[in-house]
């Protein structure tokens, strides 16, 4: 009885589902103009008006009929997640596929919606957890030394915050290219 009341605990504390997504674009206006994302029918998004192709799904994930299936892999740290954008380039007939910086990243933030924080119309099954970015965080580099920056900066889907600190384990990842 413990290992199924431990197991319902886990898939409850990761579950992905986008079920819970509130919306109020009756009070926030929508932050993403109609027609700024185009789907191109191969796993990608392009964002027109920022020049950008985004994956539809977080890595781990596999496009299918419309949605997101699968689990997000979750990566540990910063430099886990660098080195893991590095060996996914290739995506959808593209081989320049990276991280997004923490402006691009922050950009996919829907302010009208929370849980998650982002358009589920173009981005489904999207769950309400923090990603990387590969922009680092430079509160982590002493002055004056060659030491590098140990992490890098966050945004939580599940209210489109940003961290400069990692306090969640959920971290995942979603590929980025330039037009």
């Amino acid at each position: 009885m413990k290992k199924l009341t431990l197991g319902l605990c886990l898939a409850a504390a990761f579950s992905t589902t986008a079920m819970a997504q509130v919306c109020k674009p009756d009070s926030i206006t929508p932050t993403h103009p109609e027609g700024q994302y185009l789907n191109n029918g191969d796993g990608t998004i392009t964002d027109v008006v920022n020049g950008l192709m985004w994956s539809i799904c977080s890595v781990g994930q596999t496009a299918t009929g419309g949605t997101c299936s699968g689990v997000p892999t979750n990566y540990a740290s910063w430099q886990v997640a660098l080195n893991a954008a590095e060996s996914k380039k290739s995506f959808a007939g593209y081989d320049n596929w990276r991280l997004p910086n923490i402006k691009e990243l922050g950009d996919l933030v829907e302010r009208s919606c929370v849980g998650p924080a982002i358009n589920l119309t173009y981005f489904p099954s999207t769950p309400s957890a923090v990603y990387w970015s590969n922009t680092m965080d430079v509160h982590n580099v002493n002055p004056g030394t060659e030491e590098k920056p140990i992490n890098g900066l966050l945004v939580d889907f599940t209210d489109g915050s940003e961290f400069l600190t990692d306090v969640n384990k959920h971290r995942l990842i979603r590929m980025v290219r330039p037009l």
